[in-house]
């Protein structure tokens, strides 16, 4: 079974830059927004130690004891302020992304471009809003899924006496989350406590920010700090 990494981030930060060098696959790049207006698909390849190497014995399926992991790599269109509720491409962003085990948050380091993409002066933007701006995005797709009928649902789930949390990872399963996760997400907000009818619009809030971070784990890679050295 592969690994499936979403590259996400806003318009024109350099994610498709990213996914041609990690995947060698030739696609459009410019310096405006929403020059991917399609989902990219390429593999790229994890380089591990062959556990042959243990043994006096060679596998015969790596490179001198090199194996070659494929690993799928989805480059999504970029994101723009409350893509949540379809702004730009926010619908066919967030029905890629749930794909993804995990996400590369490709962030503007050199803060030339604006929330939407566009240009601007080097050092204006905001790289560290651009990192929470992302996380609230996906927290709120979860929400309105998980909101949407939630008030039918919360009470099928007291009147058949059904288990929460698998009615909340049904609810949920075309977001890409599993049971685990919500397993995992319900213990830490303690929310298994509470009569599911009887939570508030921040309890959700707080389940699917639990939900983000277990179901789709994320690391920051702070691009474009080229464009910040001086020039020789």
């Amino acid at each position: 079974m592969s690994i499936t990494i979403g590259l996400a981030g806003k318009p024109n930060a350099g994610k498709s830059t990213f996914f041609k060098s990690v995947t060698m696959a030739d696609v459009e790049i410019a310096n405006y927004p929403f020059t991917t207006i399609h989902a990219n698909h390429g593999v790229a390849y994890i380089q591990v130690p062959c556990a042959c190497m243990e043994r006096e014995t060679r596998c015969g399926k790596c490179v001198d004891g090199t194996r070659y992991v494929p690993v799928d790599i989805i480059d999504v269109a970029g994101l723009v302020p409350d893509a949540h509720l379809g702004k730009g491409l926010g619908n066919a962003f967030l029905d890629d992304l749930r794909q993804a085990d995990a996400i590369i948050h490709v962030v503007d380091a050199s803060a030339s471009t604006d929330p939407e993409g566009n240009p601007i002066t080097s050092g204006s933007g905001d790289p560290a809003a651009d990192i929470a701006f992302l996380d609230y995005e996906l927290e709120m797709w979860m929400f309105g899924i998980l909101n949407r009928n939630w008030s039918k649902l919360s009470r099928k789930i007291k009147a058949e006496n059904l288990k929460t949390e698998e009615a909340v990872a049904d609810q949920l399963s075309g977001a890409g989350v599993s049971l685990e996760d919500v397993v995992y997400a319900l213990h830490e907000t303690n929310l298994l406590s509470k009569e599911a009818q009887k939570w508030t619009e921040e309890d959700m809030l707080l389940l699917c920010k639990k939900l983000r971070e277990e179901s789709k784990p994320m690391i920051i890679a702070a691009n474009k700090f080229d464009s910040l050295l001086p020039s020789v």
